[in-house]
């Protein structure tokens, strides 16, 4: 009896491992898209920016968060405000202890008497007092998040044009002595990160008091979509230089709004990450990696990855697996294998080379290179290699801390489990 109890909780530990061990969870996000407003007109594009940004988040390993706190499969839309409160009090709680707790918001927002509110689908829009009591405070939103994450970032794509809202403002202005620009654009976060040791990043897509563009039909918001440019470009970099490359960027693409980015208490420099490189200490691997990554994000025709840079990255592959690195010559058998890159499918020549350095793979793999089991793991999960060996090379390349290889075992235990 006690063997047995024994197995079983052996078992029970190797499957939980890819979620306790090696990190699984570890960054989540609320993804919010409000569009179809019950007393304004419908926005054009906050469902496409959420539905797009949730499904980059997802692929970089985040765990998405649904309205009732468990996990999702994408955003969440249209909420009136008892639900959008109901969302972010569960989101709070669900990420207790993350590394990264991720807020997005793309829908209409403003500010009133200096706060700024995200408005719900079921706003009234008689009066002033009446949309704020019916709004959701940006400020209770953070304030709830504080302590909960080491990091929160929150990006506000928020304060798209209310037309319909324009007699509304007039008697606000009116009746209180304030300007328009009072109720325009969000204000500036008040509070601050209480917690000791913990960070918030605030991205804003617009400045204090700016009105921003919602965009073209069946697109994205121009926020947005150089968000999600600079994500799929490189989302190796760290959170903030991500957000600040947007804001620098923005410019030189855009005009009339000027995105900000604010960040609280304690964000050491290159900390924290949406996706890191699977493992610094072999810098050479590393490399090849990062070139593989640049041919696959061409053939599927991601944006910010020119024919240039495609053709250039091929050829530092080709250069290094001709200097005899192997993981460059295993990720050139891939490309072969998948014709990606401008190179056309040549599956018997790709058998050929992932047969010829399967054992230097192994070996390097066995002595701590956690590259080379990733890319044995991907050959044999491509069949190029034959054999159930892929899940045995990923697990070991996670142990050997490559987080690629830890995502990877998460989206196959999630496929399986499904």
């Amino acid at each position: 009896m006690f063997s047995r109890c024994r197995l079983i909780c052996l078992l029970l530990v190797f499957f939980l491992l890819p979620q306790v061990a090696l990190g699984r969870g570890q960054r989540f996000a609320l993804v919010i898209g409000n569009a179809h407003y019950g007393n304004w007109d419908t926005l054009r594009n906050p469902t496409n920016d959420a539905s797009a940004i949730a499904n980059e988040l997802k692929a970089l390993g985040f765990t998405l968060i649904g309205a009732d706190g468990k996990p999702s499969d994408g955003p969440v839309l249209d909420l009136g405000q008892n639900r959008f409160i109901e969302a972010y009090l569960n989101f709070a709680e669900a990420a207790r202890g993350a590394d990264i707790a991720l807020i997005y918001y793309a829908g209409h927002g403003m500010q009133i008497g200096g706060r700024s509110y995200l408005l719900p689908v079921d706003v009234p829009k008689q009066r002033i007092r009446l949309i704020q009591a019916n709004s959701v405070s940006l400020d209770d939103i953070l304030q709830e998040l504080d302590g909960k994450a080491r990091l929160t970032v929150a990006v506000f794509d928020a304060c798209r044009e209310i037309p319909e809202l324009d007699p509304v403002v007039q008697r606000a202005v009116r009746g209180s002595g304030l300007s328009r620009s009072a109720f325009r654009g969000l204000a500036r976060v008040r509070g601050k990160v209480h917690t000791v040791g913990q960070g918030r990043l605030v991205a804003y897509s617009g400045a204090a008091g700016q009105v921003v563009a919602d965009g073209g039909r069946d697109s994205h918001s121009p926020y947005t979509e150089l968000l999600l440019e600079v994500l799929r470009k490189n989302p190796y970099q760290p959170v903030e230089t991500i957000f600040q490359n947007v804001v620098s960027r923005f410019s030189q693409h855009y005009g009339g709004q000027t995105p900000e980015l604010l960040i609280q208490g304690n964000v050491p420099p290159r900390h924290y990450y949406f996706i890191r490189h699977g493992d610094k200490r072999n810098p050479d691997a590393d490399s090849a990696y990062k070139s593989y990554h640049v041919l696959i994000g061409w053939a599927r025709k991601r944006t910010g990855i020119d024919e240039n840079r495609m053709k250039r990255s091929r050829k530092k592959l080709r250069k290094m697996a001709a200097e005899g690195n192997v993981v460059a010559k295993g990720l050139l058998s891939l490309i072969l294998w998948n014709g990606y890159g401008g190179m056309s499918s040549n599956k018997e020549m790709a058998i050929k080379d992932a047969y010829s350095i399967r054992n230097s793979l192994a070996w390097k793999a066995d002595n701590g290179n956690s590259y080379a089991s990733l890319v044995l793991g991907m050959l044999y999960e491509n069949n190029i290699l034959s054999g159930s060996g892929a899940e045995e090379w990923y697990r070991k390349s996670a142990r050997d801390g490559n987080e690629i290889a830890k995502l990877k075992i998460n989206s196959r235990l999630s496929f399986l489990t499904h």
